[in-house]
């Protein structure tokens, strides 16, 4: 079985599939042509097939086979089966999916020892997709194939979603599949595993039974542009928004705590005014985007926080340009600066017939400044302001204890029993804090919506899924995700996770 597991890993691995390219559709058809070929999916040819992703450009795919067993119990095996780019292997991008000779090109130039000493000791598997997360997929895919010989009481489905690097858009649409295979077929969905790749804290094996929320917050501003000769007329947007991302960023009160997890702190990761060209005048807007992450946190918190700190942001420009201004001998124009949300806006501009078409396409961040910015030049009068916003993407946090807390109990024991035959213990954890589209396992809130520059169609977050799913995000030991060196650990991925997944499944029979 282990060496199934290495030599179907090593498969997809060399089948490209970079996020958000064309590579991702090939990758759909041979992975369906691989179940296609066994011989339960021969026999019932229903149970397997593609789902296809509503008004993508691409044409991609989420790939799915379902096992069928006696019961209605169900346990989804989630895995995305798009990579990240190869430019962090710059000069060695051609052997990138081939780990021995990544290993040896690797030796060749200055690493890290620690990547040294892995490559040396020939219990790691290097390459793009090895760790994320091909690995845990080929695992998942082997187990689906034993438990289509001899299917037992519950049901077993398997779903590859695409898109998990960029937006989530696989998974978003994967709420609908789960919903259609659910009235087609009578499931009752107990539980999900997504093998994401696990850490390792001491002899601790990190497996996570939730996901953290993540939005990205949009502030606009608006200003009154001039000629850079009368500066003390204006009022600067990137000044302004200057003053208001110091106050945000890694600010702690936007920092969720649950028992002793807390949050990362915002981090703002995109900045830049209006202009296309350099001109004398001071830009009339300027546009930050900022991740938040959740555990408890509503939109509605989140965005009573960001009104807070751009007032006292608002506040310091003003007392620090009064200063500036006495200091040149100039008479600074101060003005009242309102803030709004989004909602706010669209509602001025909706009572006085000039709200525009809204038509996002996948560029959100380009397209929403632009369209927020169509809004402010047909209500000038409302100048200068600020206009917070969330674009995507957007993640709601999951905790499976909340959902089901004995069922998370027993597999978090069974789990740590599987882990103390290795020398090893569950290292469990509440949140799973990368962001994964573990997420879409739950009921959507209506009431963030008002909160969101899209609405569910625009951004498809579907409202088919009538409950929420506890879900563990536990797979094999790796390294240096995304990186050159990503690289996964040979016997975490062909025996320890194998045997997870596998305890998990006869936990339901």
């Amino acid at each position: 079985m282990q060496q199934k597991i290495l030599d179907l890993t090593q498969k997809l691995m060399k089948i490209e599939s970079i996020s958000h390219t064309q590579d991702e559709c090939h990758f759909e058809e041979e992975l369906l042509g691989i179940i296609q070929q066994w011989d339960y999916f021969k026999e019932h040819p229903q149970y397997c097939g593609m789902q296809e992703i509503e008004e993508d450009t691409l044409h991609r795919k989420n790939v799915y086979a379902l096992v069928k067993g006696k019961e209605d119990q169900t346990l989804i095996m989630i895995n995305h089966h798009d990579v990240v780019s190869l430019h962090a292997y710059g000069s060695l991008q051609e052997v990138a999916y081939d780990s021995d000779a990544l290993k040896k090109a690797l030796l060749e130039e200055d690493v890290e020892e620690e990547v040294k000493r892995d490559i040396l000791s020939n219990e790691w598997l290097f390459g793009r997709g090895s760790c994320d997360m091909k690995g845990g997929m080929a695992a998942e895919m082997v187990l689906l194939e034993e438990y289509a010989k001899h299917p037992g009481n519950v049901n077993l489905l398997f779903v590859s979603v695409c898109d998990e690097e960029t937006y989530s858009k696989g998974m978003r649409h994967a709420q609908t599949l789960l919903a259609q295979l659910k009235e087609a077929y009578g499931l009752n969905y107990v539980f999900a595993i997504n093998p994401e790749p696990s850490a390792h804290v001491g002899r601790g094996h990190v497996g996570s039974f939730g996901s953290i929320g993540k939005c990205l917050a949009m502030l606009h501003v608006a200003g009154i542009p001039s000629h850079i000769s009368a500066i003390e007329n204006s009022i600067n947007p990137i000044s302004l928004l200057s003053e208001i991302t110091r106050l945000i960023e890694c600010s702690e009160d936007f920092v969720d705590t649950y028992i002793k997890e807390k949050t990362t702190p915002p981090v703002f990761n995109y900045f830049r005014d209006s202009k296309d060209v350099y001109d004398y005048s001071v830009a009339h807007y300027a546009s930050a985007c900022c991740s938040v992450m959740m555990f408890d946190s509503s939109l509605e918190d989140v965005i009573r926080k960001l009104k807070e700190k751009c007032q006292k942001g608002i506040d310091y420009y003003h007392e620090r340009q009064q200063l500036k201004m006495k200091e040149c001998k100039r008479h600074y124009h101060q003005r009242d600066i309102a803030i709004y949300t989004f909602d706010e806006l669209k509602k001025i501009c909706a009572e006085k017939g000039v709200l525009p078409e809204m038509k996002l396409d996948e560029k959100f961040l380009f397209e929403g400044s632009r369209y927020i910015e169509k809004c402010l030049e047909n209500v000038p009068e409302i100048q200068p302001c600020v206009v917070i916003t969330f674009i995507p993407p957007y993640y709601p946090s999951i905790l499976s204890s909340r959902i089901n807390h004995e069922r998370v109990d027993q597999i978090a024991m069974q789990v740590d029993q599987v882990l103390r035959q290795e020398n090893l213990h569950l290292q469990k954890e509440f949140y799973f804090q990368g962001v994964s589209d573990g997420s879409y396992l739950r009921k959507f809130d209506h009431r963030d919506l008002k909160y969101l520059m899209f609405d569910e169609k625009e951004y498809y977050l579907d409202h088919q899924l009538k409950e929420d799913i506890p879900v563990l995000l536990c797979g094999p030991w790796g390294k240096d995700l995304h990186l050159r060196s990503e690289r996964v650990n040979i016997h975490s991925l062909c025996t320890t996770t194998y045997s997870i997944l596998e305890t998990i499944l006869n936990a339901f029979q």
